[in-house]
């Protein structure tokens, strides 16, 4: 009788033991629950340019006369960047040079909108976003 109860002392802790090994693997990394999850689709051409017009009509102070325009050219690179992406492949060089191509055009072309000071805040909050997400990328930082 003692060697059951005993059994099932240890197996209790093991189930315990386990469980907690799983929850934590999960709730510290999401790499558990994650997987269980259907893989997320890109964002659309609409959602980034979005995006990134919120984040310059908030951040940059734009004007009425520069929100619409901002948006177009948004909207432009933003469905020229998910061309890129898929023209690409997996020649993940490509990608990176086709994507750093496109952001220094569009570059050129916001700074014939915005204001210098604009433009300066526009680079410093870029650069910014691109350290957090390891150098690469020019999406505007989420809040």
């Amino acid at each position: 009788m003692k060697t059951k109860e005993y059994l099932v002392l240890v197996a209790i802790c093991l189930f315990t033991i386990s469980s907690n090994e799983i929850i934590t693997a999960g709730s510290l990394r999401g790499n558990l629950i994650l997987s269980l999850q259907e893989p997320q689709t890109p964002p659309t051409a609409t959602e980034m340019s979005k995006r990134e017009t919120e984040w310059m009509k908030k951040d940059l102070t734009l004007t009425a006369a520069q929100l619409p325009k901002v948006d177009s050219l948004n909207y432009a690179y933003a469905q020229k960047m998910i061309d890129a992406r898929k023209n690409s492949g997996d020649d993940r060089e490509q990608r990176r040079a086709d994507m750093i191509s496109l952001r220094d055009k569009k570059k050129v072309e916001l700074a014939k909108i915005l204001t210098p000071d604009q433009m300066k805040q526009y680079d410093i909050s870029a650069q910014e976003h691109r350290g957090r997400m390891g150098g690469g990328g020019n999406r505007p930082p989420q809040n």
